[in-house]
């Protein structure tokens, strides 16, 4: 439902911009640097797996540690750091849901 001015009322999808603002991906808002830490705490969408994230220290330390602009999830990090350690992930996830379906469990 659009408010204000024709904005939608949404849980934004943050990544960082360059020179250290938080812009959502999916409309205009955006954090200028000068109230830039106010985006702790604040919620956020997981790019990868689009589930609710609380923008805290761990979440935010990654995002700027690794360069990744883009806020994740918790499980999603701990996916992306088992990729570049060199875990075939696919393969292993692939094999779990195997088993669920061979328990009956799908």
């Amino acid at each position: 439902m659009p408010r204000g001015r024709g904005t939608e009322n949404h849980v934004h999808k943050y990544f960082r911009i360059d020179g250290g603002l938080w812009g959502c991906g999916e409309c205009t808002h955006y954090l200028p640097k000068n109230v830039a830490r106010m985006i702790y705490s604040r919620f956020s969408r997981c790019w990868e797996c689009d589930r609710l994230v609380k923008m805290e220290d761990k979440i935010m330390d990654f995002a700027i540690q690794n360069n990744n602009s883009q806020i994740l999830c918790e499980k999603c990090i701990e996916r992306l750091k088992r990729i570049q350690s060199g875990e075939d992930v696919v393969l292993k996830e692939a094999a779990e849901l195997a088993e669920k379906i061979a328990r009956g469990e799908l």
